[in-house]
């Protein structure tokens, strides 16, 4: 981000530097783009109940790292339904894991504040599925028609047994 540039635009207001995660979130190039910012105060975001993450990573699920996400998930304060944020997890060596915020309660922008706030999980990005097994499917063959016995005359004047596979004889053939 090119900070003297948003100094230059308005000279009375500091700049603010933000992480790329925000700047993909604000759709942001960091080319010197002019960003209006409404400050909210905590007060205006309802307190967190309940939380739905998905995690893009299953080496989440291989370690037991749910009250060091429920700390790192207080650091970010307010969170908003739809969004992907980053979490550093210790317990896996500093590993970064991508978490979507797929459901906030009261509203879709909360504020991540007390202990009464109930974490749950989705199964992670690449979790495999495992595979279908079709269903046993019956078919149904037809019988096979019965060939009808040749009446009449043929050409020649003589009336010939069919062929073995049910064909009438032909001496054309």
């Amino acid at each position: 981000m090119n900070v003297e540039h948003l100094g230059e635009v308005n000279a009375t207001l500091p700049p603010i530097l933000l992480p790329d995660w925000i700047r993909e979130i604000l759709y942001i190039d960091g080319s010197g783009d002019s960003v209006e910012i409404t400050w909210m105060c905590e007060e205006a975001f309802p307190n967190a109940s309940r939380v739905v993450l998905r995690p893009h990573d299953s080496a989440f699920y291989h370690a037991d790292a749910r009250e060091e996400l429920e700390s790192a998930l207080t650091k970010y304060g307010v969170i908003a339904e739809g969004t992907t944020i980053p979490i550093s997890i210790q317990m896996l060596g500093g590993f970064s894991v991508l978490m979507d915020i797929i459901k906030t309660e009261p509203a879709n922008i909360v504020l991540l504040e007390g202990d009464e706030i109930a974490f749950e999980f989705e199964e992670a990005l690449d979790a495999e599925e495992p595979p279908v097994e079709p269903e046993p499917v019956a078919v149904l063959v037809p019988e096979p028609m019965p060939v009808p016995e040749p009446t009449g005359q043929s050409l020649g004047g003589t009336n010939r047994p069919a062929l073995p596979d049910g064909r009438p004889w032909n001496p054309w053939r």
